[in-house]
């Protein structure tokens, strides 16, 4: 993995008179380093420190930290900014809470980056009512005074490539056993937009972070306006077995349905409405009917969602928008 990171950033620095590269133990040898990074990346913005990290156990977890935080030290202390690639495992993160669970390793090599700094204003830009984790159903031991949003970077290899993954959170419970909120669901990107370099190492591909930004913030409003505190619920007399069922067939139907149902309905519309196309999907298709105590349809979200996709691509406008009603689109070519 190093290896082959290494030649990416190096073909980079052909091309890109801001960027050396050159392995750590290389560049600094003569200075006789107590601990060298994988790799050392200098540029415009900053000098980078990247490690891989593998194999990374409960056994070897406590090891672990105490390794990396000495390195991290020593390596901000040379002005360097670490950066740690994380060998890809098999991750417990429950997108349903927003739940990620991490080891204590994991939680001291996130770092924050451009795309970090984003999330961060977003989310505490949100004008809500109600308490942010609440409305995810994320169980927590306290809420922190200001949210604070870090990323890690897991790696894998494949015969052709290597393909990173990125996951970012909000910083939650820092001791055992260590969880965080997960913001988005965790994507893949090649190498070549990982590594892509003009500044500074990107880390990310850029359209999914907006779009991911932009999914949570539309889901989070929608959340927040039809939130009802769980003292206030009713009393649901249906089974575990029956709900689990619901659950099941609305994720189906979300994932597979909504997509392709609407790219039909707006070749035969002038003007969508959420509210409308919500109640069509329900009546007509089949859709989950289960409702919020304010008497709409719980796919409604996912509608919103769906139709902000197909605006961010140019098919349909945004004519209207209000939060506590509807939102109305005006269909592009009809």
């Amino acid at each position: 993995m190093k290896e082959i990171i290494y030649d990416e950033l190096k073909t980079q620095e052909k091309i890109n008179d801001n960027l050396q590269v050159e392995y750590g133990y290389v560049k600094k040898a003569e200075e006789k380093w107590r601990y060298y990074p994988d790799i050392i990346v200098d540029n415009k913005k900053s000098q980078l420190a990247i490690s891989i990290l593998t194999d990374v156990t409960a056994n070897k977890d406590p090891g672990l930290v105490r390794q990396i935080k000495k390195r991290n030290d020593y390596f901000k202390a040379k002005n360097l900014k670490p950066v740690w690639f994380v060998e890809k495992t098999e991750q417990s993160v429950d997108m349903e809470h927003r739940v990620i669970h991490l080891w204590e390793a994991e939680l001291d090599i996130a770092i924050k980056m451009e795309e970090d700094i984003k999330w961060e204003e977003a989310v505490s830009n949100l004008d809500i009512k109600n308490n942010l984790f609440n409305l995810f159903k994320y169980h927590y031991r306290s809420v922190p005074s200001s949210y604070e949003v870090r990323g890690l970077y897991y790696v894998k290899s494949t015969d052709t490539n290597i393909i990173f993954t990125v996951q970012r959170f909000i910083t939650e419970q820092l001791s055992h056993p260590y969880r965080a909120f997960a913001l988005n669901e965790a994507y893949e990107i090649k190498m070549s937009t990982a590594l892509l370099t003009e500044n500074t190492i990107q880390l990310s591909d850029p359209l999914i972070e907006e779009k991911q930004r932009n999914n949570f913030i539309e889901e989070t409003y929608l959340r927040d306006e039809e939130y009802v505190p769980a003292s206030l619920e009713e009393t649901n007399t249906s089974s575990d077995s029956k709900v689990r069922h619901l659950i099941n067939s609305t994720k189906n139907f979300v994932e597979d349905g909504i997509p392709e149902i609407l790219n039909d309905y707006i070749e035969e519309v002038k003007v969508i409405s959420a509210t409308e196309f919500s109640e069509y999907l329900v009546n007509e298709c089949g859709a989950p009917s289960s409702k919020f105590a304010t008497g709409r349809y719980e796919i409604y979200k996912d509608v919103c969602i769906a139709l902000t996709d197909l605006q961010s691509i140019g098919k349909i406008k945004l004519t209207n928008k209000d939060y506590v009603n509807d939102r109305t689109y005006e269909v592009i070519g009809n």
